[in-house]
């Protein structure tokens, strides 16, 4: 029978390419894993790597199963985790999926203070998108996600929370052409280039309008998910950026920016947080969910 541990050993002598350094690894003898490996592919009736002068090279069935593996490794290292959890116990590791504007704003306010109080706790925070967030928490690879999610999970065992539901403010210069205007429409708005990580939706489909309209399509002279550059790059030119009122706020208090009065049709910003349900019998899990639950609420 293919094993948790057969699985382990074929990555493992596909990543290292020899027997003798494989078992090394595995903190085991090279007979034993030679031993190991021929049982295997006797009992699934197929050779999963070619013996050669240098070491191994994988078979098509091998590369199969080498392409596949670390999915179920890490299902089954998941699943483990969440039996912990059902029984009482914490869990070692919560890895996090979230778009620029949760890493600009609500995790540098939370993040730091967390990793205080839990130094034993490993965070991983990795920038995704929406739909790869929702898709991740899903097979496992996340454990918690934020972000503009509009799709529906696909899983019962999924929860999706919303957090915050604000307008877009359009930010710009403090000398930008604009700034000194009572009001500001679409075709103005429009008229000069933009910064932003990813236009949200509403505004993407105003910009198409405008475009169709115009003939011409509207400049983006800056796509990045880094927001400090992003802000720098407006401060520093005649660019607009649409983004969350929480993120603009403390850029409009300290006048590096001024906000844009603009009177076309509102753009929202929403954000969600999505998760496996077991996550909520982790201790650590809830805090941190908390935490950022009430950092949007004083942020609105």
């Amino acid at each position: 029978m293919l094993t948790h541990k057969h699985l382990k050993q074929v990555l493992t002598i596909h990543r290292l390419g020899t027997l003798n350094r494989a078992a090394t690894a595995l903190n085991i003898s090279q007979p034993a894993l030679t031993a190991s490996l021929n049982k295997l592919e006797e009992h699934l009736g197929m050779s999963l790597f070619h013996r050669t002068k240098k070491g191994v090279e994988a078979t098509l069935f091998g590369q199969h199963i080498i392409e596949t593996a670390p999915d179920i490794l890490s299902r089954v290292t998941r699943l483990e985790d969440e039996l912990a959890l059902l029984a009482g116990g914490e869990r070692g590791e919560i890895k996090i999926g979230a778009g620029p504007v949760f890493m600009h704003g609500a995790m540098r306010a939370i993040i730091p203070a967390f990793c205080k109080r839990y130094p034993d706790l490993r965070l991983t925070l990795l920038t995704c998108t929406p739909r790869r967030i929702l898709q991740d928490v899903e097979t496992g690879r996340l454990d918690l996600g934020f972000g503009t999610i509009s799709q529906a999970p696909t899983r019962s065992d999924i929860e999706i929370r919303p957090l915050i539901e604000e307008p877009v403010a359009f930010v710009a210069a403090k000398d930008h052409p604009l700034s000194a205007r009572a009001t500001v429409g679409k075709d103005e708005l429009f008229s000069f280039p933009f910064a932003t990580p990813d236009l949200p939706l509403e505004l993407q489909v105003q910009a198409d309008e405008f475009s169709s309209a115009k003939g011409s399509a509207v400049k983006n002279c800056l796509q990045t998910s880094d927001y400090e550059l992003l802000f720098s790059t407006v401060m520093q030119s005649h660019a607009i950026s649409g983004c969350p009122l929480h993120l603009a706020k403390p850029y409009l208090k300290t006048g590096e920016l001024c906000a844009l009065n603009y009177t076309g049709p509102p753009v929202m910003w929403q954000a969600k947080a999505v998760y496996r349900k077991v996550s909520r019998y982790s201790p650590s899990f809830q805090i941190l969910l908390e935490r950022i639950e009430q950092w949007f609420r004083q942020a609105g």
